[in-house]
């Protein structure tokens, strides 16, 4: 009983500073890329990729990223979009892995942050802004996130 007292308020505090974390707001965030590899249809594409299109972030560019433009549903690419198509150039290489270093050679230089999404997941408008956050810390280098599940519709 004690062990479980003692985990709940360790959860409890974990709670509080991931809200703490999201709640912080930083201002001076570098430039960056985000880049989503798409083969095919998953389910929400569409809306997936224009909730990565409008994102709380000050300078950004999206890169969707595919072996060739067949491998991109017609009718999901939101407005502020490129596309980097890699045509298999590496050979030995997964399909996912050779587009994603298709898209890391196209991204625009001056970006500072890269950062990946799947396609078959929606992120919040402040998914990128959380995400670099803590690269302003002395010593970061790279940060990650958590994929949390929901059902549609949310129900036990």
């Amino acid at each position: 009983m004690l062990l479980a007292l003692l985990s709940l308020r360790g959860e409890r505090k974990r709670a509080a500073y991931v809200a703490r974390r999201l709640a912080e707001r930083v201002e001076d965030l570098p430039p960056a890329t985000v880049i989503v590899p798409v083969k095919g249809w998953d389910e929400g594409l569409s809306d997936n990729l224009a909730a990565l299109a409008a994102m709380d972030y000050p300078d950004y560019e999206l890169i969707i990223t595919a072996d060739s433009a067949e491998d991109i549903p017609a009718g999901v690419l939101p407005h502020r979009v490129r596309v980097v198509l890699a045509h298999g150039a590496a050979s030995g290489t997964a399909e996912k892995v050779q587009n994603l270093l298709a898209a890391v050679r196209a991204a625009r230089k001056r970006s500072q942050v890269l950062a990946f999404a799947d396609s078959d997941g929606r992120v919040t408008k402040g998914w990128l802004r959380a995400l670099a956050a803590p690269l302003a810390e002395p010593g970061v280098g790279a940060t990650t996130g958590y994929r949390w599940f929901v059902p549609d519709p949310p129900d036990f």
